[in-house]
């Protein structure tokens, strides 16, 4: 946490994010492979695109039946191969092909409850050493440039989250063999899984994708193999999400990101043989292990074969560009426009944006950064 205060309304919304992204465990949850198509509707790429005042944003103004499929559907846009594809050529008919991220927002007060809070829908990787397979199914992009499109079904996703935790799924969590486990607090019943749907599970990450800061870890005496731990000041921590954008990036998501050396990530002490009861997990953060180690990054790349990062940290890219578009069944008033201009600047930019809250500048301790202004010269 920054060190300000952090205001009563955003601290329930940064709650609501932490606790919902871990009542329950969908393997692809945030991170689906590929669309479906479970819903037919009418999609055309003529619908207006419209710049922002200032350069920061565009939107796209679609009819009632289209913002409710994107509403009503569980990956909204993404739940179908067609409007995938429209939504890319809208945006690709009007700039070039110069962009790592896409971010499609739909223009909603609140978070619909039939929705995650974040997908990643990735289109390219071409970095070894992530346990993502090195791949580009275009979608738009002719180029491999554009990495994934992000998917956030509410206005305030930019600036409270989960928009940290989208952008490090293009390379994390996804190291295989068991190494790092998950469990689904709700449904004790059920065996623990390999982590692999892109997060961290029970383990000493305590990072936008999950884990436990390493210094609350207790072993408790009322039961064998018995233990607590925490993230921050919350009673617990998250499996697969740590409370928006209040945390900044870990070391070891740093290194998988290409913004941090080896060296500079602590060993990990990761839990398997794990059984929860849910409310001692949510309420209180305490959980079963039959089996603790620890491992060192090293010990983490050579068991799981995912082999050292390559473009390493000295070589690897740490700024990129970036288009946001906003989804709306209405022309944005000028206050929507201001207040979509204010989030997009305060999170991109590149500086501390003097807030209690993280951007990806300051998220990335000043190694990273996204460049999103500056659209009209994209333009064709």
């Amino acid at each position: 946490m920054k060190p300000n205060q952090i205001n009563y309304s955003l601290l329930v919304l940064i709650l609501v994010i932490l606790f919902s992204c871990q009542k329950s465990i969908d393997p692809i949850v945030d991170t689906p492979t590929n669309p479906t198509n479970p819903t037919t509707t009418t999609i055309t790429t003529k619908y207006p695109l419209v710049l922002s005042p200032n350069n920061l944003l565009v939107s796209i103004q679609v009819p009632n039946a289209t913002f409710s499929f994107a509403n009503g559907s569980y990956y909204g846009i993404f739940s179908s191969v067609d409007s995938v594809k429209i939504f890319s050529d809208i945006i690709y008919q009007r700039f070039k092909d110069n962009f790592d991220f896409i971010f499609i927002i739909t223009n909603n007060a609140t978070h619909p409850s039939n929705q995650p809070y974040g997908v990643n829908f990735g289109v390219s990787n071409s970095v070894k050493g992530t346990g993502v397979e090195i791949y580009k199914n275009g979608w738009g992009s002719t180029s491999a440039k554009l990495k994934s499109f992000m998917f956030l079904p509410f206005k305030d996703a930019i600036s409270y989250g989960p928009t940290l935790h989208e952008i490090c799924h293009n390379w994390a969590n996804y190291i295989p063999k068991g190494i790092f486990k998950t469990i689904d607090g709700n449904q004790a019943s059920l065996p623990e899984m390999d982590a692999l749907d892109g997060h961290w599970g029970v383990a000493s990450t305590n990072g936008q994708l999950g884990g436990f800061d390493l210094a609350t870890l207790q072993t408790l005496t009322d039961a064998p193999n018995h233990y607590h731990a925490q993230s921050g000041t919350n009673s617990s921590f998250g499996l697969f999400a740590n409370g928006g954008n209040s945390l900044a990036y870990s070391p070891i998501e740093l290194y998988m990101m290409g913004l941090a050396a080896k060296s500079e990530v602590p060993d990990i002490t990761v839990f398997s043989g794990l059984t929860v009861d849910g409310n001692d997990f949510f309420n209180k953060g305490n959980f079963f292990a039959t089996s603790k180690k620890t491992l060192s990054l090293d010990q983490i790349i050579t068991q799981s074969g995912i082999g050292e990062r390559i473009p390493d940290y000295q070589s690897s890219q740490k700024e990129f560009r970036a288009i946001v578009a906003v989804v709306s069944p209405t022309a944005l008033t000028t206050t929507e426009w201001t207040s979509y201009e204010k989030s997009i600047t305060d999170f991109f930019k590149k500086s501390n944006d003097e807030t209690s809250l993280f951007n990806f500048y300051e998220a990335t301790k000043g190694r990273g950064w996204i460049k999103a202004d500056q659209l009209n010269l994209e333009s064709k």
